[in-house]
Order: structure tokens, then sequence, then C-alpha cells
């Protein structure tokens, strides 16, 4: 890692704890796409969802470098079942929690 000195490690950065967290909590079924993109499919079971949303619910987060402290995750649903324009809904809803809870 940078600014290390050989036999020194350096301390995971907060992406990398994250998903080390992530990865326990849904273990096979987090997907890591990249250092800091992931995607999960999960049961949800928020009765406000719209039915189309059916029996799983796929959703993609890509935390920037500055993630949580000036950037929250970014989150996209995949679900393919859905209308893109549910998929859009969804999304910038579950975003805007996210931006809600930014330093907390």
């Amino acid at each position: 890692a940078q600014g290390t000195t050989q036999g020194e490690l350096a301390e995971p950065s907060a992406v990398e704890k994250e998903l080390a967290l992530l990865k326990r909590r849904w273990g096979a079924a987090l997907v890591e796409e990249s250092a800091s993109r992931f995607s999960v499919a999960f049961a949800p079971t928020d009765p406000d969802l719209p039915a189309e949303v059916g029996k799983m619910l796929t959703l993609s987060f890509d935390l920037p470098e500055a993630y949580p402290e000036r950037s929250p995750a970014r989150v996209s649903v995949l679900n393919d079942n859905l209308a893109p324009a549910v998929r859009m809904a969804l999304s910038k809803a579950i975003n805007a929690e996210a931006g809600a809870l930014l330093g907390k």
C-alpha cells in the first residue's frame, strides 16, 4: 500500500472495511464486481415495495473513494423484470436514503 514501509500493514480504507462487513453479512449472495463495486440479490421484506419486484431484488452498489464521509454509496436496481421507470424510481429513493445517511 502507498505510504507504508516494508513489513508495515496499511490501514484498510473505508471502502475495504465496508466490503469486508458486507461479505460477512451476505456471504455468497454478494458478488464483487471490482474493488469498490458489488451487487447483492435478496428477498425484500419492505411491504411498501411494488409487487412487481417479486421475490428477489438485485441491487448494485458503487462505493466512491470519498465514501462514507463525503460521498454516499450509489445504488442501482438491476431487476430486469421491472419497467425502467420503476427501476429508476426505486434507485432514486434508495440513493436519497443513502444521501441522508452521509457521514453518519
